[in-house]
């Protein structure tokens, strides 16, 4: 049988070379560590709408979806699906970060690209450390 495919948008937003970055808690996957803010792509949304959505959802930031740069998909396999995770970086936005989903989320904060903290999703970091 085959497994499912999950498509998730995650999206990366610096300001004065600074990245917000989200503290996952009480959710189904890496609990504990930093992330970007994001989410599961829903049906008939396409990865950019979701990347935007996701994060007014999750931080109340206004993304351009126009500026929207596709950094990378990463395959992934998770239990008993596999997830082609799109990360984006917002090139304009607009906004104050605030954490919305406080039930899902320990921190937001913004960190140094040269002070990233130690508990983050390992390909954050990468896709992190590679672009920026």
């Amino acid at each position: 049988m085959e497994k499912p495919l999950v498509r998730t948008a995650w999206t990366l937003i610096l300001s004065n070379n600074r990245i917000l970055l989200y503290k996952r808690k009480n959710t189904w996957y890496e609990n504990g560590n930093y992330g970007l803010p994001g989410g599961v792509v829903d049906e008939g949304e396409t990865p950019e709408l979701a990347a935007v959505r996701e994060t007014k959802e999750e931080t109340s930031v206004l993304i351009d979806t126009s500026t929207l740069e596709l950094l990378r998909v990463v395959p992934f396999e998770y239990t008993d699906k596999i997830y082609h995770n799109h990360y984006f970086r917002a090139h304009t936005w607009s906004g104050v970060p605030v954490n919305t989903e406080a039930d899902r989320c320990d921190d937001l904060s913004w960190f140094s690209n040269n002070d990233l903290p130690n508990n983050m999703i390992p390909i954050v970091r990468d896709i992190i450390k590679t672009t920026i």
